[in-house]
């Protein structure tokens, strides 16, 4: 974890002055309504906050109360055609409209809150629009311009379509910084995003914090002996880009080079169905409600991402709950720099089919994270931080009567 600071600070405050804090956490869906890692994120910022040394109570609002009833596709559609006259991009306006947004202005102003947190860089320019006495905090999941960048790359290459999406990212990097020097304080998962968004605003405050987890890690059971065929797991959300890259790279340039019979992909998670006829090999388990299994079943884990934003939550889980991983070097972007021989980073096709068709793999399939590696992402880890740094943010004083 790093800190920024960027201007003269207050005194540090004792971490017990946000006893009984009052905060809204402001998110475009409610995060049990949604599935990976940004869900995984949100729920354990929350829990941060609510539990020592901050203690703090939350009110969730969901900018989009409802699960959606349209295609993922389709809302995005709408939400760049909402975009066109607009000052806003697609991205904001995708959870965003103005309905909403009375609604979100009116309980701020009936409501004394001492914290407004916003989750997700595409809506920090919400702070703009809120009452200019609040106190803000952003939770950045990533650089969106440059996420989007990414995504629309394509996109941008056709003519026609070209002007649509390079007027919709000109506005996303607008707003985004506009939406930084707004919400001024920020924590990012990322250390590299974190440098990234002092870049583009070098005014705010940032604590690079990677996602840490509340629940006691899984106790991987003794196994029988490891033999093969290998059971390598993959856990993601399969309609995101950057997993469905990693699985083609897998299905493409290392699977076709696998003897038969030594490995067994699983790919757990929701929309994996569509590699089940890829190759033999592969066994889609879906979405799986108790991830102790997954973490019991899979004998590696493996994280082969090679693009992407924010940080791989599900790498950091796995090591979390024990698990040794053979992952690119690409996974560990933005994380804590660290060394754990339960941990392999493998970069080309070719290293990756030497290395599981060897007792390398097997020998990796015996080792487990040493703990000092897994409490690195542990929460007691992170509360303090997290704490130290709401300590030296300026809050309105609130008497008795407000906080009723």
């Amino acid at each position: 974890m790093s800190l920024n600071e960027n201007k003269a600070l207050p005194a540090e405050r004792p971490v017990e002055r946000h006893e009984g804090m009052r905060v809204l956490f402001l998110i475009g869906r409610c995060p049990k309504q949604r599935v990976g890692g940004g869900a995984t994120t949100a729920l354990n910022f929350i829990g941060l906050l609510r539990e020592p040394p901050i203690e703090a109570q939350i009110d969730i609002e969901a900018l989009r109360r409802r699960p959606p009833l349209l295609p993922h596709r389709l809302q995005q559609l709408l939400a760049l055609i909402r975009s066109l006259p607009s000052s806003l991009s697609s991205k904001t306006l995708f959870d965003l409209t103005p309905n909403i947004m009375r609604r979100i202005v009116t309980r701020v102003r009936e409501v004394p809150y001492d914290l407004i947190v916003i989750d997700g860089g595409q809506l920090f320019v919400l702070a703009d629009q809120l009452p200019r006495r609040t106190t803000f905090l952003g939770l950045a999941h990533n650089v969106e311009s440059t996420l989007y960048r990414e995504q629309t790359k394509s996109l941008r290459g056709f003519p026609g379509v070209r002007q649509v999406f390079s007027y919709d990212l000109s506005k996303l990097e607008r707003a985004e910084r506009r939406g930084l020097r707004a919400v001024h304080n920020v924590v990012c998962l990322s250390t590299e995003d974190e440098a990234a968004l002092v870049r583009l605003e070098p005014t705010i405050r940032t604590l690079s914090l990677p996602t840490s987890f509340s629940y006691p890690p899984s106790r991987r059971k003794r196994r029988h002996p490891i033999r093969r065929p290998l059971k390598l797991g993959f856990l993601a959300k399969y309609s995101w880009w950057p997993n469905v890259e990693a699985v083609e790279w897998l299905v493409q340039r290392v699977l076709p080079s696998w003897p038969v019979g030594a490995v067994t992909l699983l790919l757990v998670g929701p929309g994996g169905e569509r590699f089940a006829q890829r190759d033999p090999s592969i066994v889609v388990r879906g979405f799986v409600p108790d991830l102790a299994e997954f973490w019991n079943e899979a004998d590696i884990v493996v994280c082969p991402m090679m693009t992407g934003s924010g940080i791989n939550i599900k790498f950091i889980e796995a090591i979390y709950n024990g698990c040794p991983v053979l992952a690119t070097s690409f996974t560990k972007r933005g994380l804590p720099e660290f060394s754990d021989p339960a941990v392999v980073y493998l970069d080309t096709p070719e290293e990756w089919i030497e290395f599981l068709r060897s007792d390398a793999a097997e020998q990796l399939a015996r080792r487990r994270p040493h703990r000092r590696t897994s409490e690195m992402f542990s929460r007691p880890a992170n509360s303090k931080a997290l704490a130290t740094f709401l300590s030296n943010i300026e809050m309105p004083v609130r008497g008795p009567a407000d906080r009723a």
